[in-house]
């Protein structure tokens, strides 16, 4: 057999394994060896590459981690305005104070994560075509307390409000003592003056 290769592990005598010519006359398939065009294809600059603004992993959204700017500030706003009066979060000009930013930035993503993949379940049905729960529902779960996480440190849930020494009762009593002593000044000064 001169001028073709041969295989010669375990005393084969070269010949492919359906008896059809030798190993060499074979057509390669898959993306076996160094030579196939195959395993080269991926080294070419740009291959595979993702096309700008493609999300193929984007399933059901529990992954999220840089939504769309759009989605983004409207859901950041409504997150500032829900916890407005609870939580003073914003400076005398509206502008968010800048200590609260990435907290609120934070449980953000995560509110846009659930929306996202409560609408996937929405869609596909909680329960898959075996009918188990589908993984989602956890991750819905999961990421619903981590969101609660974030609004604790923000001293948006009751306990954690009052944790960080805010006491709504006592709040609405000192404002309410510090206009009756506004009151009485400005009496006083009328009547004095």
């Amino acid at each position: 057999m001169t001028g073709t290769k041969s295989l010669q592990t375990k005393g084969c005598a070269g010949r492919a394994p359906d008896g059809e010519g030798t190993v060499a006359d074979r057509k390669p398939t898959g993306g076996g060896g160094a030579g196939n065009p195959n395993s080269l294809a991926n080294l070419r600059p740009g291959a595979g590459a993702w096309k700008p603004g493609a999300a193929p992993h984007l399933k059901h959204g529990l992954r999220t981690r840089r939504p769309a700017r759009i989605i983004f500030d409207g859901a950041f706003e409504e997150l500032i305005d829900a916890l407005a009066d609870t939580v003073p979060l914003r400076d005398e000009n509206g502008a968010v104070l800048p200590q609260f930013m990435p907290a609120v930035e934070l449980a953000t993503v995560k509110l846009i994560s659930i929306r996202r993949a409560l609408g996937y379940l929405a869609t596909h049905g909680y329960e898959d075509e075996h009918g188990r729960l589908r993984p989602e529902v956890e991750g819905v779960n999961r990421m619903a307390e981590a969101l609660m996480r974030d609004l604790d440190r923000l001293g948006a849930t009751p306990t954690s409000y009052a944790k960080l020494g805010f006491d709504a009762v006592r709040t609405e009593r000192e404002r309410e003592d510090l206009a009756l002593k506004w009151a009485r000044q400005t009496e006083q000064e009328d009547a004095d003056g």
